[in-house]
């Protein structure tokens, strides 16, 4: 029975579908050469300019709900003295009082 161990057999074929490490690169792994490139430091000055950055946004967003709320608080309260003035105006609006008696037709 042959040995499942490559390297026992020695006439054995490497698979050329394998990727070849160079001799240069055997203790290197791929991996952390391009994540050391993208890695990037950011000086202090530039994390409190961000900060910065992001608090103005976060202020500018608090001020448009708050206008938001106001306008919308003024648009109820005028609605709201609208239907007041429209309860007064029927409640004072004058109505045509009969003079004399109703009499109800008969069927004769």
């Amino acid at each position: 029975m042959a040995s499942r161990n490559p390297k026992a057999n020695p006439s054995a074929v490497p698979n050329p579908n394998r990727i070849q490490t160079r001799a240069k690169n055997v203790f290197t792994h791929p991996g952390r050469i391009v994540s050391e490139e993208l890695r990037v430091r950011r000086r202090p000055e530039e994390l409190e300019e961000e900060k910065r950055l992001r608090t103005e946004r976060q202020q500018a967003q608090e001020r448009k709900e708050a206008a938001l709320r106001s306008a919308v608080l003024e648009v109820a309260e005028f609605e709201n003295k609208m239907a007041a003035d429209d309860a007064e105006n029927q409640a004072n609006f004058p109505r045509w009082k009969p003079k004399g008696e109703l009499v109800a037709k008969r069927d004769v």
